[in-house]
């Protein structure tokens, strides 16, 4: 195939069902090769977007997936549902380019939070004194703990179905981090 041709309708449909099967077995750096590959030669395929979208987003690369978000503007139908995804992308892109703030980000303040069931607030503390410190073990080892406190009975500041999507963003934070990348 010469460069700048799109691939026929059938070829991008099976690259997509294997992008998406690599997804499905957590295979997300090659399902973004493929897919990024893909979107490279069909820039306005939204499947392929949608697609790509979401595998940066389980790598946990939120601010890339708001950028390959933005490119399915053109699709009026799905701008309500585009505009709550944005929406949850840039907060977790803000997050995720957060500095740590030195005053508040200590051991201590991290426990006060914790003893006060502000357990969501306490794990952003540990999780930027665990970067702060190349990964120091106690760090990790305090954010699970949390972790499965906040997985059997919530946060003070979160209501269940809000911290159904925080617990998952922070398995699919900390299961990145877990594999070294």
């Amino acid at each position: 195939m010469k460069m700048g041709r799109m691939k026929p309708a059938a070829a991008v449909s099976s690259l997509l069902d294997r992008a998406e099967g690599l997804r499905r077995a957590g295979k997300i750096g090659d399902g973004l090769e493929l897919i990024e590959g893909l979107v490279r030669e069909n820039p306005d395929h939204p499947r392929a977007l949608l697609l790509w979208t979401r595998l940066l987003f389980e790598r946990g690369s939120f601010s890339q997936a708001l950028e390959a978000l933005k490119a399915l503007s053109f699709v009026p139908a799905w701008q309500g549902e585009l505009r709550l995804l944005r929406k949850g992308l840039e907060h977790l892109a803000q997050l995720e380019a957060a500095e740590p703030d030195p005053a508040f980000a200590t051991e201590s303040m991290a426990r006060l939070l914790v003893q006060q069931g502000y357990l969501l607030e306490a794990m952003e503390i540990y999780r930027r004194l665990f970067l702060t410190s190349a990964g120091e073990g106690r760090f990790w080892e305090e954010m699970r703990r949390i972790r499965d406190r906040l997985e059997g009975g919530g946060s003070r500041d979160k209501s269940r179905e809000g911290l159904d999507g925080e617990l998952a963003a922070w398995d699919r934070w900390m299961q990145k981090r877990k594999r070294g990348s």
